[in-house]
């Protein structure tokens, strides 16, 4: 697992897991967004153009963007990757995992967000409603057709999004709680993991749900408000990844995770 994440001055700064060179990103580049996916990663550059770095096999693309191509968000998933376009078109690459339609974004579609998890890529829509492709089983493309939503993030077999008020709604597996959110909370930011989800409550308070099988503690938040990362997005990266971000870095707001905000690893 690792978490990568951008300087105030647009250098990326990555740790964690680096078997597969994820967590070493280009020297000589600065971005303005990022995504940690498994065992790769992606940014884009100042105009659009994105950069790939980790794992590529001779059958696996996920570190070879298209050419030619530009992109407002960017989203890593386990063994794939999504762009939004400036258009709202949503273009996906890389290995599909089994070939289950994850990389095959609806073509008569435009989008405001996208996030590609393992088995399924999911997105918001411009009209605010959630659409989803790949693999049709767990429940996985049955996302809620009556209401619209703010934010989104897929995690390995389920999927989490925020509607207008902070409300949470997950769909997908859910045999440890992952996709059961509490009750009478709202949140502002949510991340979407292996087996447990963390969201934001509107003063900070960071909540995780689901499974615990190793004991990692997962599911318990950092106590002590010094250890914690200064955005809330380096505080989901934290909770997801069970990693210590590094603050001798001065690490931008909001700049970690791209179009969706997680740690990398098995989601």
């Amino acid at each position: 697992m690792h978490t990568c994440a951008l300087e105030t001055d647009g250098t990326p700064a990555c740790w964690g897991d680096d078997e597969w060179k994820q967590a070493s990103p280009p020297t000589d580049k600065t971005f303005t967004a990022i995504s940690a996916g498994y065992i790769h990663t992606c940014a884009l550059e100042s105009d659009g153009t994105p950069v790939c770095w980790g794992a590529n096999t001779v059958d696996d693309e996920r570190t070879t963007p298209p050419p030619d191509t530009t992109f407002t968000a960017i989203s890593a998933g386990e063994t794939h990757t999504c762009g939004l376009k400036a258009d709202g078109k949503v273009e996906c690459w890389g290995d599909t995992d089994g070939d289950y339609g994850q990389s095959d974004a609806p073509e008569n579609e435009t989008f405001t967000a996208v996030s590609a998890g393992d088995y399924i890529s999911c997105g918001i829509k411009t009209n605010g409603y959630v659409q989803c492709w790949g693999l049709n089983k767990w429940n996985l493309l049955n996302v809620p057709s009556d209401r619209q939503f703010s934010s989104i993030d897929s995690g390995r077999k389920h999927s989490c999004a925020l509607d207008a008020d902070g409300t949470t709604h997950c769909w997908g597996r859910n045999p440890d709680g992952r996709a059961t959110p509490p009750t009478g909370k709202t949140f502002t930011a949510i991340a979407a993991s292996a087996t447990h989800t963390c969201a934001l409550e509107t003063d900070g308070t960071p909540v995780c749900w689901g499974g615990d099988e190793n004991g990692d503690g997962k599911l318990s938040p950092p106590a002590e408000e010094g250890s914690m990362p200064v955005s809330p997005q380096h505080l989901l990266a934290a909770l997801l990844g069970l990693m210590a971000v590094p603050l001798t870095r001065t690490l931008a707001p909001g700049a970690l995770g791209g179009a969706a905000t997680r740690a990398g690893g098995r989601r």
